[in-house]
């Protein structure tokens, strides 16, 4: 076997291997849910708590990761929502800001599982799988950070 067809055999099998370890964990999606932001509110003793926001501070997303069960929702750059009230302002905020467009998303990973909850405008919501029980959610970049310059 000569080295030009070595080559173009070891990169299919790299990718054939690589294509069925990301098949297996599924690809994390987000989908419209019935759970409205009220049901969250209402509810929200019942999940972590989390929400991303601008460099100068204005809150562009809402994250539920429910307290029960083994799946998870992470990311490094959310903070956490420590009481109601503070909820409520975050909420009041991203609906003051977003033009009535803010939506509930379940988010949806390996074996098509609902993992949480994310409340927001942003039309973009980059995840990424960590593995078989969590789902890594970058930042949630503003529509002032998603237009081109």
């Amino acid at each position: 076997m000569n080295m030009g067809k070595a080559y173009k055999l070891v990169i299919v099998l790299f990718s054939f291997f690589l294509i069925s370890a990301c098949a297996s964990l599924g690809i994390p999606e987000r989908r419209q849910t019935g759970v409205t932001i009220l049901d969250l509110e209402r509810n929200w003793n019942e999940y972590n708590v989390y929400y991303s926001a601008t460099p100068a501070g204005f809150p562009t997303a809402i994250m539920f990761d429910p307290k029960n069960g083994q799946d998870k929702l992470a990311g490094d750059t959310w903070s956490r929502v420590e009481h109601q009230g503070m909820l409520s302002s975050l909420i009041s905020r991203i609906q003051a800001f977003s033009d009535d467009t803010s939506r509930t998303w379940s988010i949806i990973g390996p074996g098509d599982r609902p993992f949480g909850f994310i409340f927001s405008p942003s039309p973009q919501i980059l995840m990424k799988v960590l593995d078989n029980h969590t789902i890594y959610v970058y930042r949630v970049l503003s529509r002032q950070e998603l237009k081109p310059r």
